[in-house]
């Protein structure tokens, strides 16, 4: 009959209320640690993604300069390169200059238009 008394008295110290609010209080700090872990984990994911891809862009990027030094480096990238820059032309060469028709005609209504539609041709052209 004792250890009838005893086992029920263990049973009424760990149900009673305080002990269940004990149990239940270190529940939810167990469940809130892990949902901050959680939650932390999920941020370190989704910054780790965004690097692979700045990473592979960089990577890209460095291929293309690469390329480019390497066309730097020859005698044709160079020659290529202070002709696109400078606008220069070996001795011996002619230049070329092909104009749209819109120009001479443009030239040619400008003197036939009033003041105020040039003016306002000549703000709508620049934007």
């Amino acid at each position: 009959m004792r250890e009838f008394q005893t086992k029920r008295r263990w049973r009424g110290i760990l149900f009673s209320r305080p002990a269940v609010i004990m149990l239940f209080l270190a529940a939810a700090w167990l469940f809130s640690l892990t949902a901050r872990e959680y939650l932390a984990v999920k941020a370190v994911k989704k910054e780790n993604a965004a690097l692979e891809k700045e990473l592979i862009s960089l990577e890209e990027k460095n291929k293309t300069m690469e390329e480019r030094l390497k066309n730097m480096n020859s005698a044709g990238g160079v020659e290529k390169i202070i002709r696109e820059r400078f606008n220069v032309k070996k001795p011996g060469e002619n230049v070329l200059v092909v104009l749209n028709g819109e120009g001479k005609e443009a030239a040619g209504e400008s003197e036939k238009r009033g003041f105020f539609i040039s003016l306002w041709l000549a703000i709508k052209n620049i934007f």
